[in-house]
C-alpha cells in the first residue's frame, strides 16, 4: 500500500486565518512542513485500487499538487461530518452529465457514516431534486454505499472503526458517528484514526489488538488536551495508544496550532519512536 498524507492538520489548518500565535508566526516564516492542509489520506493499493479518505475544502488543489488523479480515484471514505472533513463533497455533487461529466460506467463507490451521510447528503443538498429519490449512479455517476460489505475492493479490505470522538456530545441529541478505519491487504496493515479520543471503545481496541498493525496513523491534535477521554488525543493520549496498540510504525497526523511547532514537535515524538507527518509525506505500507 502507498499513502500520500495530502493534509496533516485539524480544523484550522497552520497557520490558522489571522493567527499570531508562535505556532502560525513560524509556519509563515519559514513555510514547508510547518504548512498544514487540513487532514486527508490517499491510499493507492498493491493492485491500483485508488481510496481517498476525506474530502476537505481545497481537496482538488491538494489532489493537483501531489499529481494525484481525481479521475483514477475509486473509493472515498469519509471519517465523520466536520467540515474540515467534508466541505470537498459538493465536488462529488458537479460529477454529472448535465454539467459536462461523462459517464465511464464504473461509478464512484462512497461510504460515511450514518449520520455523516444524514447530514452532508440529506442536510446540505436537501435542495437537490433527487436527494433521496434517485439513483446516484444514473445522477451523478457514485455509487454511495450504506455498508462497507459492499465495497468488495478486490485484495484490500477495509474495516470501520469507531474513534469515540463523538460520543456523549452534549449538543447532539441523537447519536454522532466518526470512524476510522483499518486496511488489509496480504498480510500488511494500515490503521488510519483521526479525530480521535486516546480512549478507545473496547470494540476497536480488540479489533486493533487482533491484527498485527504495520502502521497505525493517528492524530494528535493537542500537546495537552483538557477534554481527556473525549474528542481529541494528546501527546499523552497518543504515548498511551502506543503503548496499547504496539505498531510496528506509528505516524501523528490532525495537527493543531495548539500543539507544537512541527520541529519542536517532531523532534519530542523520535523520542518514543513516533513519526510526525507533514503535507505531501510519502511512505509504503
Amino acid at each position: 500500500m502507498k499513502l500520500t498524507f495530502m493534509g496533516t492538520g485539524a480544523s484550522e489548518g497552520i497557520p490558522a486565518f489571522r493567527c499570531l500565535c508562535p505556532v502560525c508566526s513560524e509556519a509563515r516564516e519559514k513555510g514547508g512542513r510547518h504548512i498544514r492542509q487540513n487532514a486527508s489520506l490517499h491510499l493507492q493499493s498493491e493492485r491500483g485500487i485508488n481510496v481517498l479518505i476525506d474530502m476537505p475544502p481545497q481537496i482538488k488543489m491538494m489532489l493537483e499538487k501531489y499529481s494525484l488523479s481525481d479521475t483514477a480515484l475509486d473509493i472515498i471514505l469519509f471519517t465523520h461530518y466536520h467540515i474540515d472533513h467534508t466541505g470537498g463533497i459538493f465536488h462529488l455533487l458537479e460529477s454529472m452529465a448535465n454539467n459536462g461529466h461523462v459517464p465511464t460506467g464504473k461509478p464512484l463507490k462512497v461510504y460515511m457514516p450514518d449520520d455523516c451521510y444524514r447530514t452532508a447528503m440529506e442536510g446540505m443538498y436537501a435542495g437537490q431534486p433527487d436527494m433521496g429519490r434517485s439513483d446516484y449512479r444514473e445522477f451523478y455517476s457514485l455509487e454511495v454505499l450504506r455498508s462497507l460489505e459492499k465495497l468488495s475492493p478486490g485484495t484490500l479490505k477495509v474495516l470501520a472503526l469507531d474513534t469515540n470522538h463523538l460520543a456523549g456530545h452534549p449538543a447532539v441529541p441523537y447519536k454522532r458517528e466518526c470512524h476510522g478505519y483499518l486496511f488489509t491487504e496480504k498480510g500488511r496493515s494500515a490503521a488510519y484514526m483521526v479525530d480521535s479520543s486516546a480512549e478507545l471503545p473496547p470494540a476497536t481496541v480488540e479489533a486493533l489488538l487482533n491484527q498485527k498493525l504495520d502502521c497505525l496513523i493517528y492524530e494528535c491534535t493537542f500537546d495537552r488536551y483538557p477534554g481527556k477521554g473525549r474528542g481529541h488525543s494528546d501527546h499523552e493520549g497518543v504515548l498511551g495508544i502506543r503503548d496499547l496498540l504496539r505498531p510496528e510504525r506509528m505516524i501523528i497526523t490532525h495537527i493543531s496550532h495548539r500543539n507544537f511547532s512541527h520541529d519542536r514537535l517532531s523532534s519530542f515524538m523520535e523520542k518514543h519512536g513516533i513519526e510526525t507527518a507533514w503535507d505531501g509525506m510519502k511512505i509504503e505500507v
